[in-house]
């Protein structure tokens, strides 16, 4: 009887096999590779946060550079019209005054409209010193080292340069849809039967921009 329950014994117990454990360097190796990886994510992430702000103040400092230059432009095209409005009523306006950058007809200019003595040409790079040399009018305050250049033209027929503005030859204001001489009860007396259209061009240069700004605009004197 105590042989059989001592067999018994012997088939019930189990015996344990040993497990293989990781080495304890092994699972370091493994954290700080993993650590390694994070990091280097984290410092790519970094990288790119830092070029898009630069990219953003890049972008922000352009548009504001642009918008400069558009004011500084308005300035010139509110200079030029002035200009008109005190010098260039009834006969005064039928001849070339460029100590006040006006001339009785357009001049030369591009596809776009901008007198070629404003614009880059190919063989002659615009040059402002150059350009007052010979209109002569005061500068157009400024800041920041920009320098604005403006050129006033009587949108007239070349042929009737030191004449009277005309219908048959010039563009006048009932071409911009606008009430024209004495019958213009807010004319204040108008100097023209028929108001001649002018133009004011203006280009702006940025010491900090390779390429100019232009502005234009059509006015008449009343």
């Amino acid at each position: 009887m105590q042989t059989a329950m001592h067999s018994s014994h012997q088939v019930g117990h189990r015996q344990r096999v040993p497990t293989q454990r990781r080495p304890r360097h092994a699972q370091r190796g493994a954290t700080i590779l993993i650590a390694l990886i994070l990091l280097l994510a984290l410092a790519i992430a970094a990288v790119a946060v830092v070029r898009s702000s630069d990219s953003s103040v890049l972008v922000a400092g352009n548009v504001a550079v642009k918008i400069d230059a558009v004011n500084q432009a308005e300035l010139g095209v509110a200079a030029g019209i002035e200009m008109a409005r005190e010098h260039l009523r009834g006969t005064l306006a039928n001849s070339d005054q460029t100590a006040r950058n006006y001339v009785a007809a357009p001049l030369a200019s591009n596809a776009g409209g901008i007198p070629d003595v404003l614009n880059d040409a190919a063989a002659t790079p615009f040059n402002s010193a150059t350009f007052r040399s010979t209109y002569t009018a005061p500068a157009v305050p400024t800041r920041n080292n920009v320098v604005v250049n403006y050129l006033v033209e009587r949108m007239c027929d070349p042929l009737v340069r030191n004449q009277a503005a005309s219908r048959q030859f010039c563009h006048v204001a009932l071409d911009l849809n606008t009430i024209s001489g004495s019958t213009n009860p807010e004319s204040s007396g108008a100097m023209f039967d028929e108001p001649v259209v002018f133009r004011v061009t203006v280009r702006v240069d940025q010491p900090n921009q390779s390429a100019p700004t232009f502005a234009q605009e059509y006015f008449s004197v009343y």
